[in-house]
This record gives structure tokens, C-alpha cells and sequence, in this order.
């Protein structure tokens, strides 16, 4: 019996610390020339460039844990 081919996706992710706009368009050079690279090998690679904010805060802390003596309800709201 032939298995099956299946697909898998593989995604990159850099994180960049840029000063201003000339070293992030620097990067973005650099990682077109990446990207031609892997389109002439894989054909069907993208490149996603997005800007993020520093958090102002801490992050917040993961909820606090059940005890065994408390039992979980789900409700559907019929309204």
C-alpha cells in the first residue's frame, strides 16, 4: 500500500530590534534576498513584515488553578 503525500508549514519568525526606519528597511532588504532563496527552492514562500509595540506593562499571570473540590460547569445562554 502507497501512503499518502501530505503537507506540512513551516513558519519562520524573527524578531528584529530596529533604532529607526533605515535599519528596518535594511532588514527588509536582507530578507527579500532570504525569501528569493527560498521561492526559487519551495515556490510557494511568503514573507509577512509587521510592526509591534513594546508592552507597557507585565504581562498578566495565568489564572489561578482549581482545587479537585470545584467542578467545572458549562452553560449555553438560550436567549
Amino acid at each position: 500500500m502507497k501512503a499518502k503525500p501530505f503537507k506540512i508549514k513551516a513558519v519562520l519568525t524573527i524578531e528584529i530590534d530596529a533604532a529607526d526606519a533605515y535599519v528596518i528597511e535594511a532588514h527588509r532588504r536582507e530578507l527579500k534576498i532570504v525569501l528569493a532563496e527560498l521561492q526559487a527552492r519551495h515556490g510557494a514562500a511568503r514573507m509577512s513584515i509587521t510592526a509591534r509595540r513594546p508592552r507597557l506593562g507585565p504581562r498578566a499571570g495565568p489564572p489561578p488553578r482549581l482545587g479537585s473540590e470545584f467542578e467545572i460547569v458549562r452553560a449555553r445562554h438560550a436567549g
